[in-house]
């Protein structure tokens, strides 16, 4: 096989892992409500919305339609803070479940929330409409993350925080994203210090992304954000650093954004659906509405993406890890550097530390 039949392989293999997959997915927006006031967010600042009754039976007759030949169902709740509409959320789950008893439909619940509102009750609340996985931020130690993510009524959070995830990590699944820009990134040892201390990180898994600038909601904040090759570098020496404590990531399986497919939908409060949760109150990237469903349109920035029409995509040895990376990101960054993914920049020195880290792991149970 020459190379280039291998890139039309990976390429192809890449259009048909979500269109002929068995699967669909909805990321559920309940709400634009938040109480927090993060100076990096991407979404535009709106007045609070909440999902009605009338736009949360629309919606679930949406996803009826959409449960036709398929074996798994997948569920983001999503927000500003979906914590907020915690009743909107058990309303749809009730209803959810009848739609798929009895038709051997596997069904996954998560929610990226920032952790402020998660006590017990609500856990409890949550646990029961099946949410198996949390992914909550904690961006430094206390002073720089309650810089950073603070509550819109005064205050700090990340004590809160804290103690929400030690309520949640040993029942469900808990992901701490740590966002990276130059303002915090000399702090992420003294926060992996707190969570070891707390014994977090025997539960909870790390990931650290990187702040971006590229909604007009978030462009003001664009100086103290890492250029994508920076922000790779700063990942390899974080992860050095605390290689004793925390998995290096390593991109397996190869990146594939679910929005280029035919089987996932964004839903706001008011039943416009998307593809992409950046694009959320966008009226330009709106492809629909849950009102007229047989009227969705591909007129959104994530339907001119074309990786295999872009030479320098198709010249690159990552291509088959990559795969575009963030199609939306992509779109828009145009020729900037910063629409490739960390990989191209440090590759290399992230397999190294893998293999460092494997043999921690088996000396350590020697």
């Amino acid at each position: 096989m020459s190379e280039t039949d291998e890139v039309q392989d990976v390429l192809q293999n890449h259009k048909d892992l979500y269109r002929k997959g068995s699967w669909v997915g909805f990321t559920i927006v309940p709400t634009t409500d938040c109480n927090f006031a993060c100076p990096y967010c991407f979404e535009p600042k709106v007045p609070p919305k909440y999902m009605n009754d009338r736009i949360a039976d629309k919606v679930l007759s949406f996803i009826e339609r959409k449960l036709d030949d398929k074996s798994w169902l997948s569920l983001v709740w999503f927000g500003y803070e979906p914590t907020l509409a915690v009743d909107r959320i058990e309303y749809l789950t009730r209803h959810i479940d009848k739609l798929i008893n009895g038709r051997g439909i596997n069904a996954n619940s998560e929610i990226i929330t920032n952790g402020y509102n998660l006590g017990p009750k609500v856990i409890q609340r949550l646990n029961d409409c099946h949410i198996g996985r949390y992914q909550i931020t904690l961006d430094g130690p206390p002073r720089i993350h309650n810089s950073r993510r603070f509550p819109t009524k005064g205050g700090t959070s990340f004590e809160i925080i804290l103690k929400n995830i030690k309520l949640i990590m040993m029942d469900a699944k808990v992901d701490i994203r740590v966002n990276i820009d130059s303002s915090n990134a000399n702090y992420i040892d003294e926060l992996m210090d707190i969570l070891s201390e707390e014994g977090i990180l025997d539960h909870c898994g790390v990931c650290f992304a990187r702040v971006d600038a590229i909604t007009n909601a978030s462009k003001a904040y664009a100086k103290k954000c890492f250029s994508m090759k920076d922000f790779a570098y700063e990942c390899v020496n974080i992860y050095s650093r605390q290689i004793k404590r925390i998995q290096p990531f390593y991109p397996w399986p190869p990146f594939s954004c679910s929005a280029l497919g035919p089987n996932m939908f964004v839903i706001d409060p008011l039943g416009k659906i998307y593809r992409c949760w950046t694009a959320i109150e966008d009226p330009n990237e709106c492809i629909g509405s849950v009102d007229s469903p047989d009227a969705l349109r591909c007129n959104d920035t994530i339907s001119s993406f074309f990786i295999d029409q872009d030479p320098k995509c198709l010249d690159c040895n990552i291509l088959p890890i990559c795969l575009g990376s963030c199609p939306f990101k992509f779109v828009v960054s145009k020729d900037s550097e910063d629409r490739c993914t960390r990989w191209k920049y440090n590759l290399h020195d992230m397999l190294k530390l893998q293999m460092q880290w494997t043999k921690i792991r088996v000396q350590s149970e020697d």
